[in-house]
This record gives C-alpha cells, structure tokens and sequence, in this order.
C-alpha cells in the first residue's frame, strides 16, 4: 500500500512500530515495508543521508529506497523501504560460507562506487545489506558517503578507500583476501595486506576501551541484560541452549568480544552471569593441529602479543580456523585493565 508521508504520518507510523535498535539519542522502529530512523538531537545528518542516497541512485548504484525526512518537536525522522529477503553481510557471513562470487561481487561494487566518485567513510559489512534470494545487495546508512574528485581519491590511502573488504580476513584466507584486493583495485596487495594488520592494531586497542564499557552496560548493540544474565545480542536460541559453562568470567567473555573486534574466530561466547562470575560458551570444536590458516591466525594474534600454539585452534567448515581456548587472550592484562 502506497503511503503519502508528511511528519504527522510518519510520527503516527513510528509509535505503532516495532523496534530494532534503540538508545538514549537515536532508535530504529519498522512498520511493515518501511523502517523509521528517529534521532532526538537537533543536529542530525538524514538531509545528508537523504541526498547522499539519491545521488548514488541517480549513478546507478545499489541503496535501499530513501523516501522521507523531516523534523517535529519530538525529533528527525528517516523513512527507508525495506530490502526483501535480506540480512547484514556481516551476520550473514557468520553462519553461512558463500562462494567466492559472493565476495566478488562486494569487491566490484567497491571498486564501482570509487570509479564514480563516492567514497563512503563509515562503509563496513554492517551498512551492506544482502538479498539472500535474488543474490544482490543494497547500501544502507549512506549518510557519510562523500562525492570526491578522482584526483583526490588518487591521493587517499587505500585503507580509506577499500576498508570494508579487510573485514574478510574473518572468512578469507589470506590469499583470497589479495586477490580481492587485486581486484577492487588496490595496487600492491600484499603490502596492504602488512599496513591493514599494522593499522588496525593500532585502532583496535584504542577503541577497545570504549567497546568494553559498551558491552558490560548492555548497549543494546552487544550485549542485553536478562536478570543476572548478559546476553551476546548475536546468540541465537540453539546456540544459549547449546552453551555450556568454561572456566574463566568477566575476562573469558570480553575476550571472545575482543577476539570479534579484531577479526579473528573464535569460540562463541553467549553469556555472562554477572552474579556468579560465570561465563558460557559453545562447546570446543574437534582440533586439527597445525596447516597453513591456523598459522596465519596465529601471526595476526601476534600483532596483539598473544601466544598461540596450533593445538589451540580447529577448523570451521568454511576452512578458516577457530580460538577454542579464549583463556588465551582473557589473562592479557588490557582485557579487564580500566
């Protein structure tokens, strides 16, 4: 059904909606086909967003369907169509071993937005949303792309421009991940591949702080609280039935968060019982020792100082290896230091 919106629509619309994401400044609520960003500071960016969108529509390339902006006295509001059939690739990527195309297609879509002009400074797997039946994918949360001149792109590090394709390295192995980077365009793969891991220890420690605060106060975002209980938002039902109890607390269950942040497989961890100091996790998968992926995981755990052998890591089906003991990284002193 078609819907004229106008501010008094879309408030009326947004109090019977359901609710995806919330915090104290900003929620997101769907009502049927459409989704509704609320945000309650005076200064927002849906009239970039908005714009933002329809110039890279007006280019030819693939965002969700932006169709309103505006302000009340309770806030600013953003109404998107909704992409059917459709997942974030990064959680899509968590349960599911795509084919190389998959990547592929990611990679072109990098390197098209670039040929064009736009550069997207916030362009990681969360913004990309994937139609898991028609095998397609569209943009989202589209307000920090940018029009650049190709001069100045030529001038932009490649960490800037092609970011969201490091983001494989959690199901690539390495040598996928540099012919991706051929591919979207990178120069000199494999000396990007070094700087990436270099830079991003770099990152990751510092944002670290702030993710653990995140994480312990239930930011919906991680974690959410159920009595005594913080639950992993990204467990589903038959992985907290599944899980059982490890030896460790608090540090086992930020560890397997930390080992996220960065990348890097590991056991899932599904909750923490703040009351007991009690951690859960899914059970230890079978160990392969050794091979050519679980001696790659293990020099990147290295960029952290953290000590692996390869008895501690067992391969998922998709041929990428998994940290089984996350006691390994919970005795490091910057997981619980504050």
């Amino acid at each position: 059904m078609r819907v004229d919106f106008d501010i008094k629509t879309v408030e009326k619309m947004f109090r019977d909606a359901e609710v995806v994401k919330n915090s104290p400044i900003r929620e997101v609520r769907r009502a049927g086909d459409y989704f509704i960003k609320f945000d309650r500071r005076s200064s927002h960016g849906f009239a970039k967003e908005f714009t933002a969108a329809e110039k890279l529509q007006q280019a030819g390339l693939p965002v969700v369907n932006h169709l309103f902006h505006g302000k009340s006295d309770n806030g600013n509001y953003l109404v998107t169509g909704s992409f059917a059939d459709s997942v974030q690739v990064d959680d899509y990527l968590r349960d599911n071993v795509p084919e190389m195309s998959f990547f592929e297609a990611i990679a072109d879509l990098v390197k098209s937005m670039l040929s064009k002009g736009f550069l997207h400074t916030d362009f990681h797997l969360g913004n990309l949303l994937y139609n898991t039946v028609e095998n397609s994918f569209a943009l989202v949360d589209v307000k920090k792309v940018r029009s650049v001149p190709q001069w100045l792109l030529k001038k932009m590090s490649d960490r800037t421009k092609f970011y969201p394709l490091t983001e494989f390295r959690r199901v690539l192995k390495k040598r996928d991940l540099l012919k991706l980077f051929k591919r979207a365009g990178v120069s000199a793969p494999g000396e990007f591949y070094e700087e990436m891991l270099s830079a991003d220890c770099e990152d990751r420690m510092a944002e670290w702080k702030r993710r653990r605060k995140q994480i312990l106060s239930a930011y919906p975002k991680f974690t959410r609280k159920d009595g005594d209980l913080l639950v992993n938002v990204r467990a589903t039902p038959d992985e907290i039935a599944a899980a059982e109890v490890i030896p460790g607390g608090k540090a086992v269950f930020l560890a397997g968060y930390f080992m996220d942040l960065i990348q890097i497989p590991s056991r899932k961890v599904t909750a923490y019982n703040t009351k007991t100091d009690t951690v859960y996790a899914l059970p230890a998968g079978k160990i392969h020792a050794g091979g050519e992926a679980a001696i790659e995981m293990m020099d990147r755990a290295s960029y952290y100082d953290i000590a692996t052998a390869p008895v501690d890591w067992a391969h998922q089906s998709r041929g990428v290896p998994m940290l089984n003991s996350l006691e390994k990284v919970a005795v490091e002193p910057f997981i619980l230091e504050e």
